[in-house]
């Protein structure tokens, strides 16, 4: 059925962008914790998630916890923001290619 095909491609889309997000870490040497890692992970997925998207899906890191994560992954190179603050998305910088391109 139609559910049953969504629900094996989005676990299957989570199980790739997982795979590419540690192997483009492993590649260039970086080492985050596991809070830097869901949020790259999430905005690899919801390239339009705002700050409180975030907070809502990861509600143990706090909005400035948030907030210092996005820097810290747009200073390593991993993470940058097109377009504006209604209509903008994250693109997630993977090794040879990026994701979410629109």
């Amino acid at each position: 059925t139609q559910k049953t095909t969504q629900k094996t491609t989005q676990k299957t889309t989570q199980k790739t962008t997982q795979k590419k997000i540690r192997k483009t870490l492993e590649t260039r040497g970086i080492e985050l914790n596991d809070n830097q890692i869901g949020v790259l992970f999430e905005l690899a997925l919801h390239p339009h998630y705002s700050r409180n998207d975030l907070m809502k899906t990861l509600s143990d890191i706090t909005s400035d916890g948030i907030k210092y994560i996005i820097g810290r992954l747009q200073e390593l190179g991993l993470l940058r923001r097109e377009g504006g603050r209604k209509n903008g998305h994250w693109v997630v910088m993977l090794d040879n290619e990026t994701e979410n391109e629109e």
